[in-house]
């Protein structure tokens, strides 16, 4: 390394270390994950992606949505999951 300077706008910049981070995320984490999505599915990366794993916390304490369903001949009554209807004019 010599110790030449060259200008840049009339100023000799300094050297600084290159940051390794951004690159071993978007070269290596960013691949791998879709990698590991396209050959062992979603299942797999729901058990990986922390956003997911905590959205599925209320469901599997018990906290999510229901309604109240009763059978008006036996009188029994009966939970279900509250789900969201689809929109038949909806398109993708």
């Amino acid at each position: 390394m010599s110790n030449t300077c060259i200008q840049v706008q009339g100023e000799c910049p300094t050297e600084q270390a290159y940051s390794l981070g951004t690159t071993l995320f978007w070269g290596a984490v960013v691949p791998s994950a879709i990698f590991i999505l396209l050959i062992f599915g979603r299942e797999i990366w729901q058990r990986i992606c922390p956003l997911l794993f905590l959205s599925q916390i209320p469901r599997a304490l018990g906290w999510q949505r229901q309604f109240k369903r009763e059978n008006a001949k036996t009188g029994k009554v009966r939970y279900g999951v509250a789900n969201v209807k689809s929109d038949p004019d909806y398109t993708h």
